[in-house]
């Protein structure tokens, strides 16, 4: 008997992290330019009249097409009234805090497999929490395994240089607060900040305190995308010392300010975002609403 494995990537397995911050349908008239610390993923049923945009590349909104949104890229989204769309918000990480898809160049269009659109309204009827979770989750990891083709051969480095920081950056993700320090993060691991910056900015080849503010920039963006979410209290929560100073921190990461994520739930019937059938409105946690 022969056995064959593969288990050479084991640990960059175990370091392979999904998130979602938002699965919504339904409308939204929108128009503006924006850069999301998480990738967002537009599924149009139907389509009226809009685009996406990225750099010099423009992308007509056509029915049974899909757009994949990379993070950390400027992206113009411009919709109108009668586009009807699934829209999923979420990241990739094969270590904490840098999506994979920032390494794409640009916005990708694809025509949607009829499989993802039967899905997608199934799991909004979907009762079970869990069932509706794990189906999620594994609709989401097939679009991104689809989209994965258009990332740069590099972009899956060997993981022994970042191995040494993996604790590290598990910390960024876990406190993402306002007040969190490269130097505190370097005394963390018995280094001066200067030497702690520069290994780490060789590893990744993205300095820690980008690192940071990704991470922050994402449970931001987690946080207001909840329908009763307060811009004061996101601030609060997240370490900042007024409402201010996250204000000008959300739009110099985003181009957007932190009150236009947020969209009114309207009641069923009516044009506009919805969230799954077992998500009330008001509900603490699980899925919101974000802007496409």
């Amino acid at each position: 008997m022969s056995v064959v494995s593969r288990n050479t990537e084991a640990r960059a397995f175990g370091a392979l992290r999904l998130q979602y911050s938002h699965f919504a349908r339904g409308t939204y008239p929108c128009s503006g330019w924006s850069t999301y610390p998480v990738n967002r993923f537009l599924m149009v049923t139907r389509a009226g009249k809009g685009r996406v945009a990225s750099g010099d590349r423009v992308f007509p909104i056509r029915g049974g097409h899909s757009y994949f949104l990379p993070a950390g890229h400027a992206i113009l989204v411009e919709l109108d009234a009668k586009t009807e769309f699934y829209s999923i918000q979420s990241s990739l990480d094969l270590y904490c805090g840098e999506d994979l898809f920032r390494r794409m160049p640009g916005i990708v269009e694809a025509a949607t497999p009829p499989a993802w659109a039967k899905r997608a309204e199934a799991l909004f009827e979907e009762p079970n929490r869990l069932l509706y979770l794990t189906g999620l989750k594994a609709l989401i990891y097939e679009i991104m395994s689809r989209f994965v083709h258009e990332l740069p051969e590099d972009a899956w480095d060997d993981t022994d240089k970042w191995m040494p920081f993996h604790s590290v950056r598990e910390r960024m993700t876990e406190l993402a607060q306002g007040d969190v320090t490269v130097a505190s993060l370097a005394a963390e691991l018995g280094m001066r900040r200067e030497v702690f910056s520069r290994k780490f900015t060789k590893a990744f080849g993205v300095s820690p305190k980008r690192v940071i503010d990704q991470n922050l920039m994402r449970k931001a963006m987690i946080l207001l995308a909840k329908p009763d979410a307060r811009v004061r209290e996101v601030a609060a929560r997240l370490g900042f010392s007024n409402e201010f100073y996250f204000s000008r921190f959300f739009r110099k990461h985003a181009g957007i300010p932190p009150s236009a994520v947020k969209v009114p739930r309207p009641p069923r019937g009516d044009s506009g975002i919805f969230l799954p059938s077992w998500m009330p409105a008001g509900a603490k946690g699980g899925p919101g609403i974000a802007r496409p």
